[in-house]
């Protein structure tokens, strides 16, 4: 049985804000790790330049083939045929949950110099880094939350009052 892992997707800043606002809920690769589908619950959400930092965690699902959704991946048709035109395979990322950092991190405060030009694994000191440092604002109701370091899931945050 495969471990879960964990990915960094680097995204482009017209998207990531699509992904935050819950309008995009499918993202779009030409290539993704292999034998990801069993193992991959979950992904980092890196906004490139100029925000430069990891934004969310999103819980995802991954699969291949013909993955066109026009309102769920928020591009035409022929967007998406130019996008994978000579592609051997298109993926789709399904983005059931989005996780808002309350906090952006950099990529240096978890150990990593530069950001991937698509998506890579996360080393495990890395994802260990991220989640000992990880609290949400969750899109939906606005609440804190962090992330439980024993099952990766979300748990309320316990506020003052």
């Amino acid at each position: 049985m495969n471990t879960p892992r964990t990915i960094l997707l680097s995204v482009r800043p017209k998207w990531a804000e699509l992904i935050l606002a819950g309008r995009k809920t499918l993202e779009y690769r030409r290539r993704l790790p292999a034998g990801c589908y069993q193992h991959i619950q979950w992904a980092w959400l890196y906004e490139t330049k100029p925000v430069g930092r990891i934004v969310a965690r999103l819980t995802v699902r991954m699969w291949a083939g013909d993955v066109f959704d026009e309102q769920a991946g928020c591009l035409s048709r022929a967007e998406y045929d130019a996008y994978f035109r000579g592609a051997e395979f298109a993926y789709g990322i399904r983005i059931d949950r989005v996780e808002r950092l309350a906090t952006p991190i950099a990529l240096a405060d978890i150990g990593l110099s530069r950001a991937p030009q698509s998506w890579r694994y996360l080393p495990q000191q890395a994802a260990t880094r991220m989640i000992m440092r990880a609290v949400f604002t969750f899109t939906e109701d606005n609440a804190l939350w962090k992330l439980c370091p024993h099952c990766y899931g979300a748990v309320p945050v316990e506020v003052a009052k």
